[in-house]
């Protein structure tokens, strides 16, 4: 009997050689016994007729019954599977064999398992074996069989071109590198990355192997070929990962070092790793994948505590400790804690998250728990500021006990007042607050002292544990200042700057960075506040912080409504509730909405503001200090649409709360000034004076565009030449300032005063500026009210110069010249001795020659020749 042993790693074709061999004894009438030391189990085939069969019925197959005088090839497939236990009972079928036997053919795969080797060595051992070596594919060879997998050149090159690849050469190098020649792991590489090889089938794209697919599922095929010591340093290998050492590998296994290096010899040969690091990132999940639960978090967990003991960085240990789910007592929620720190630095908020919810759900500390729930909140509003609020509440649940330290109390009570929550902020604070000291020094008088010397509060200093005690962070324009020269103050102003020169994103730093580029909105720099505020959006994008962005987007559309943006508001709105997953029962939608529906409202865009007020509000909202920026969208939108009484309702309920919570600051959040709108529309004009009174009370501390908009309302119950006055006193205000909208209306209504005194030139002069600066927000609804009827393009600078009347013969520049000053038509025809007939026909001339559709455009474009001191008199 002739013996031939196929050898080499698992996958590289043994048992595809050798059924080569069986073939071709099968076609010679010899009888053929195929047995895989794997299953423990064969068949038998006799005359074309195939008879299954296990070990223990396995001699009786062998019998000169059921063989006859055939000549029998015997064929055992992965000997070296076949250990010690199974031997004994093996030996009567191999006498079978050597009985009955023409040819004795057999595989095995390198393996460093000792016990699982003996029946490789007694076959190996017989006389006259020939050992044929079958290893893995070279470059070369991997490019045929690359080649080969599709039918054509053209094919090859569509895939590599798929794959990114240059040509067939660079689609068989990658293929080589992630399979290290491995025929069977190269083969399956192609059918899940390709597609299955078929003659008629178009090549497809690219794509990396996935965890479960073909490509892991015959990596696991091959460990399991290749013997336990090799799947189990496979096993330690995918536990470990970058921290993967012969030694570690060795602890965490509790295994000799020789046994792991016998382990990663295999490997290598099977082409699975490449030193001790695996081929292609899928293979570490699959093999982990494989095992079952309670075995991975064994192995995570003793991994965690070796790796502690040699002094292992705090995020790697972490990573075991997460993907065990276990915190491993107080070293390792200390180890857990600075592993979160550390993936916050680094910009892996994920990774952080995963590092506190481990912590929140097992540590036993309600003070630490409160703590990491909060960052857990803080972390979250980079990716969903919607799901942060979410996990605010949970820190803030007045059910239970809440207990933190000053840091985490900062930490806690700025990010619900981010959120504009008022009554939040203020039970956490009275929770958070231990018993005052000798001096009556509380976590609460602290923090407002800090957030006085860092956040600008309004002086006088707070008193402790008031609702004074907390900086306003809302979207309504109101922020807190740090001198008692009020809003304008350029010693404030230029602090706040430095320090938001000098701060980067974190999740400490961005309620005070918010609340800095607020104060300076409120002092009229929103075109300072909006630059800062771009570069920092730019920066959040940059580092993948979606929910950043998204919160610095719906603070630029408030810095956009204070420059009279309205058009650019809503844009840059709508842009921060694409950026996150928006959820419509939270007060960051709301916060959304109240800047459209501020901007649709001066847009005259009527039912779209109308529908996001029919929308359903959260609950959370009517104790919340964004209420009062909604109260006054609604109340502008009310206003704007011809219902005064539903108004006043709203403004007034704005002030009940403003006052009911502490924040009413006539110069921030000038709130009466739409009150005394209200008010005069209504006929309650006591009330109106009432209402303006006190508003003016704080001028001197107030912006330029809170002064203005105030002398504009004291105008509206003036008479005559006092009220001209006011009004042209508001126009000089907000000329200083960056509010485009408020200086259209102070001029809308100067022109009006100057036209009911006779002063037709001026008031034409005036409302066409009123107009121009409307018509840039955007403000469609107050240029109709300026100009009915007046189209955009009648407006436009290109119109209005003395170069557009070049265009006019002189007889229609006469005629367009008396007209642009207000004279009729038969006037005209009087003056210039022409028929009204003849007048209208230059008229129609004229019209079509200048682009403007009737005699308003003429008294527009009159008013700014005038302007420029180029009259025709």
């Amino acid at each position: 009997m002739s013996t031939a042993a196929a050898q080499g790693a698992a996958g590289c074709g043994k048992s595809a050689l050798m059924r080569l061999g069986v073939q071709k004894a099968e076609a010679d009438g010899a009888a053929v016994l195929w047995f895989d030391g794997g299953s423990l189990s064969g068949w038998l085939t006799v005359a074309g007729e195939r008879r299954l069969f296990t070990l223990d019925d396995a001699v009786a197959q062998l019998s000169p019954d059921a063989i006859g005088r055939r000549p029998l090839a015997a064929c055992i497939d992965d000997v070296h599977l076949v250990g010690s236990n199974e031997l004994d009972r093996l030996l009567p079928i191999l006498e079978g064999i050597s009985a009955h036997g023409l040819a004795l053919l057999f595989t095995r795969a390198s393996t460093s398992d000792p016990d699982r080797n003996r029946l490789s060595s007694v076959l190996v051992r017989q006389p006259r074996v020939r050992v044929i070596p079958v290893g893995a594919l070279g470059r070369s060879a991997t490019k045929r069989l690359v080649t080969d997998f599709r039918s054509t050149q053209t094919a090859i090159a569509s895939q590599a071109d798929a794959a990114g690849l240059t040509g067939s050469a660079d689609l068989a190098e990658h293929v080589y590198e992630l399979c290290g020649g491995n025929p069977l792991l190269a083969q399956a590489l192609m059918d899940e990355c390709l597609g299955p090889a078929t003659p008629s089938a178009a090549p497809g794209p690219w794509t990396e192997p996935a965890e479960g697919g073909l490509f892991g599922q015959v990596v696991l095929t091959c460990l399991e070929r290749s013997g336990r010591e090799a799947a189990e340093t496979a096993l330690g290998l995918a536990v470990l990962g970058a921290e993967a050492a012969e030694d570690a590998v060795g602890v965490l296994l509790r295994r000799d070092v020789s046994a792991v290096r016998r382990g990663l010899r295999v490997l290598n040969e099977v082409g699975v790793v490449d030193g001790l690091r695996f081929r292609h990132p899928v293979m570490a999940p699959t093999i982990l994948g494989a095992q079952p639960p309670g075995r991975r978090v064994e192995l995570h967990e003793r991994a965690a505590h070796s790796l502690h003991a040699v002094g292992a960085e705090s995020v790697v240990i972490a990573r075991h400790l997460v993907a065990a789910r276990r915190t491993a007592g107080s070293w390792g929620i200390s180890v857990l804690r600075d592993a979160a720190a550390q993936a916050v630095a680094a910009d892996h908020a994920q990774e952080a998250l995963q590092i506190l919810g481990l912590i929140a759900h097992q540590d036993p500390d309600e003070h630490l728990r409160t703590a990491t729930l909060v960052g857990i909140a803080a972390i979250t509003a980079r990716h969903d500021p919607c799901t942060a609020e979410q996990s605010l509440r949970e820190a803030l649940d007045t059910s239970r006990p809440v207990s933190a330290g000053p840091r985490e109390a900062a930490q806690l009570i700025t990010w619900a007042l981010l959120n504009a929550w008022n009554e939040e902020g203020d039970e956490a604070g009275e929770q958070l607050a231990p018993p005052a000291d000798s001096r009556g020094s509380t976590i609460v008088s602290t923090l407002a002292e800090q957030w006085w010397e860092r956040t600008l509060l309004l002086r006088p200093r707070p008193i402790a544990g008031a609702r004074q005690a907390y900086p306003a962070l809302l979207p309504a324009s109101v922020a807190w200042f740090g001198s008692g020269h009020g809003a304008d103050d350029a010693e404030d102003l230029e602090l706040v700057q430095e320090r938001l020169r000098g701060s980067a994103l974190t999740e400490e730093t961005l309620p005070e960075i918010l609340n800095s580029l607020r104060v300076l909105a409120a002092a009229d720099r929103p075109h300072i506040a909006m630059s800062h505020a771009r570069e920092l959006a730019v920066d959040a994008e940059r580092r993948n912080a979606p929910g950043w962005h998204a919160l610095l987007l719906a603070a630029m559309a408030e810095f956009a409504l204070a420059q009279g943006g309205f058009q650019e508001a809503e844009a840059l709105a709508r842009q921060a509730a694409e950026a996150t997953r928006l959820r419509t029962d939270t007060l960051f939608d709301i916060g959304l909405r109240i800047s459209r529906i501020l901007a649709w409202t001066e847009m005259g865009q009527y039912q779209k503001a109308d529908r996001l007020l029919a929308l359903p509000v959260p609950d959370s909202l009517h104790d919340s200090l964004r209420s009062l920026g909604y109260l006054r969208a609604r109340g502008r939108f009310l206003l704007a649409t011809g219902d005064p009484d539903r108004a006043l309702a709203a403004f007034t309920r704005i002030g009940e709360r403003a006052a009911g919570w502490g924040v009413d600051r006539p110069a921030l959040m000038p709130w009466r000034l739409e009150l005394t709108e209200a008010l005069i529309r209504v006929g309650d004009l006591s009330g109106a004076r009432a209402a303006v009174a006190v508003q003016s009370r704080d001028l001197d501390r107030s912006s330029r565009s809170v002064r203005g908009a105030t002398l504009r309302i004291q105008a509206l119950l003036a008479d005559g030449a006092e009220r001209t006055g006011l009004l042209h006193a508001a126009v000089e205000e907000l000329a200083g300032s960056a509010d485009r909208y408020e200086a259209a209306r102070a001029m809308a209504d100067l022109g009006a005063a100057h036209g009911a005194a006779g002063d037709a030139a001026s008031a034409r002069r005036i409302r066409r500026r009123a107009w121009r600066l409307a018509e840039e927000c955007h403000a469609l609804a107050l240029c109709e009210q300026i100009q009915p009827g007046l189209e955009p393009a009648e407006g436009d600078s290109e119109l209005l110069s003395e170069a557009s009347l070049d265009r006019l013969t002189a007889s229609e520049r006469r005629v367009a010249h008396l007209v642009g000053r207000g004279e009729s038509n038969r006037d005209v025809a009087a003056r210039l001795f022409l028929t009204v007939s003849t007048v209208e026909q230059h008229l129609t001339r004229i019209y079509r020659k200048l682009g403007i559709s009737g005699r308003q455009g003429l008294e527009w474009l009159f008013t700014a020749v005038e302007t420029d001191g180029r009259t025709d008199g």
